[in-house]
């Protein structure tokens, strides 16, 4: 919504578990047009006890990308490397799924563009520091961190939430 604070998301959804292996799966979309001034959009949070997994969509202008953040600083690496960062462009609906399992310390995860991808494209297997096992997950979308406010009326929508723990 235009005016919209950075820093601050417009609700939360969240949901207490008790959990070393997470299965996380739901359809995304973002508005069309998305501009904005802050580093990064908020999609999803997973909680281990040690800190935040946090998959963002990070601004780079149209298409914007992608990619995990665990507590703010570390960025996912595969094999030394950055993750694969996926592109995301306004006006379409991306399938999000990924396996987390924290006692394995590793995130596997996926995304899928049905009007591009013939499948959906595997972003990476990172190892990441976790505390062994998950105790919430939560859809939060927060516009940004640090910025202006919202220039113009803007929004995420989320479907069909799946979430599957062993």
């Amino acid at each position: 919504m235009q005016g919209f604070p950075s820093g601050v998301g417009p609700g939360n959804v969240y949901c207490n578990l008790s959990a070393s292996r997470l299965y996380v799966g739901f359809w995304w979309y973002v508005s069309n047009p998305w501009t904005t001034t802050t580093a990064a959009q908020k999609v999803l949070y997973l909680q281990d006890g040690a800190g935040n997994w946090v998959l963002d969509m990070q601004n780079s202008n149209d298409p914007f990308v992608l990619r995990w953040v665990i507590d703010g600083t570390q960025y996912l690496q595969t094999d030394g490397r950055q993750t694969t960062l996926y592109n995301i462009h306004p006006g379409h609906w991306y399938r999000i799924e990924l396996v987390a399992d924290a006692s394995a310390h590793t995130i596997t995860y996926w995304a899928y563009d049905p009007t591009v991808d013939a499948s959906p494209v595997h972003l990476g297997t990172a190892t990441v520091n976790s505390a062994g096992a998950f105790n919430q997950i939560q859809v939060n979308p927060t516009y940004g961190g640090n910025g202006s406010p919202a220039a113009q009326n803007e929004f995420f929508q989320y479907d069909h939430i799946h979430v599957r723990t062993w």
